[in-house]
């Protein structure tokens, strides 16, 4: 599982372990009690100075691989490809900018070449998880910020031209703590920020998703969950104007943690929530509505004593399921991302560690066709940690993927881009 993720869930137990809590496996959905905020602070944020498969035998491939960074950490999270053929990563970053952390966007041609690179935030930490391409050709950043709002840690969101200067940045939150996990604009012009909170819900934690007008000003928040843990780590707008949230949860289903699916109405009122699992664990990390009208999801799945295996899931529109499939070395292997291709396929990037990769754990790159059937597997990587977090369909038909290296690179991390082409091998 993502870094985030698994850091949430430690808290989460740690907190039970020393509260001498027991897991309950109800659930229920609810709006927060009372307002997460009643106005979202405007901050002014500064630019920096400077189902069951056997397990996979994957082909061992490396190749040569982008960095950016400098000498601390340096994440990439996402990317996105702008109307002429540029690139935009964005994460976050230790060695620039303000704070101890501060969002990391960099800009990249047509030919992967970078063109500058800028820093927000302020004297504490910032992330970015997600970035969006907004329909007046700018770009909308979702993370979190401990520099700026009302909280321990708050809601981060920042409106940008499309030269990549912050038009306005907000920040969201309580008296606790509020992660963002992804922002993406909505049909109305407006913005949904899909994460995670600790202040005013059911329990210890929430999934939380906040909307705002095109502006940015808060329009309603609503909580859902039982009284453990729940997160929201994905949302997409689903075309009744509604929003599907995906995430994981320890309050309800059948094992510690299991995937969350909900589904709400334009308003944020819970229409339906399902969980899926087995009494081990599970969690989502990214989801895509598909042709079909149903979903498709990938996450991790804890298996073959206490480690992970990449999860895929089908469901219809009603988040039925149709199908799952597990995949890989069944040693620490997570799907960060998936889209479908036209021809009905799916494509998954993550991390995997099997024992034919070039390190410890190697960026992953799967296809499966339209039932789950796995078509082809690479791995990518040095010596030493390597991920995949988030990637894009090319207009080549290859893939552009973003995410983390420990192997290479002028830092302790840095953050990482891999050219494929259509079958995953990597494009020098």
């Amino acid at each position: 599982m993502a870094a985030k993720s698994k850091k949430a869930i430690i808290t989460t137990l740690l907190v039970l372990i020393i509260g001498g809590v027991l897991p309950l496996m109800l659930f229920k959905s609810k709006v927060a009690k009372k307002p997460i905020v009643k106005e979202p602070d405007t901050v002014v944020t500064e630019t920096a100075k400077e189902k069951k498969n056997a397990p996979v035998k994957y082909a061992e491939q490396t190749g040569p691989m982008k960095t950016f960074g400098g000498e601390l950490d340096d994440v990439g999270y996402d990317i996105r490809q702008t109307t002429y053929g540029d690139y935009m990563l964005v994460g976050w970053t230790k060695s620039f900018g303000n704070g101890n952390a501060d969002v990391f966007l960099v800009k990249l041609g047509a030919d992967l070449k970078e063109k500058w690179r800028k820093f927000f935030g302020g004297k504490e930490d910032e992330n970015a998880y997600s970035i969006q391409l907004t329909r007046d050709g700018g770009f909308i950043i979702g993370g979190d910020t401990s520099s700026f709002g009302s909280g321990k840690n708050d809601l981060y969101l920042i409106k940008l031209d499309s030269a990549g200067n912050e038009q306005w940045s907000k920040a969201f939150g309580g008296d606790d703590v509020e992660y963002c996990n992804a922002a993406i604009q909505t049909a109305d012009g407006g913005y949904i920020l899909a994460g995670e909170s600790s202040t005013g819900g059911a329990g210890m934690v929430d999934a939380i998703l906040l909307k705002t007008d095109a502006d940015g000003k808060e329009l309603w928040t609503k909580m859902y969950g039982g009284h453990m843990y729940d997160s929201a780590r994905k949302v997409v707008q689903t075309s009744d104007g509604g929003y599907v949230l995906l995430g994981a949860t320890s309050s309800m289903g059948e094992g510690n943690y299991d995937v969350y699916l909900l589904k709400t109405d334009a308003a944020g009122k819970e229409e339906w929530a399902k969980t899926f699992g087995t009494k081990d664990t599970e969690g989502g990390m990214d989801i895509q509505q598909t042709r079909d009208g149903g979903f498709i999801i990938t996450g991790w799945a804890n298996r073959a004593k206490g480690m992970d295996a990449v999860y895929l899931l089908k469901t219809n529109a009603d988040g039925k399921e149709e199908w799952s499939n597990l995949y890989g070395s069944m040693r620490d292997d997570v799907g960060n991302a998936v889209k479908q291709l036209d021809d009905g396929s799916f494509v998954i990037v993550g991390r995997s560690s099997a024992a034919k990769g070039a390190g410890f754990k190697d960026v992953l790159i799967m296809k499966v066709d339209a039932q789950g059937k796995e078509l082809w597997s690479k791995m990518h990587g040095d010596k030493k940690n390597d991920e995949g977090n988030a990637f894009i369909v090319d207009q080549d038909g290859g893939f552009v993927i973003v995410g983390t290296t420990e192997s290479i690179g002028s830092g302790k991390k840095d953050m990482l881009l891999i050219k494929t082409d259509a079958e995953g091998n990597i494009v020098e």
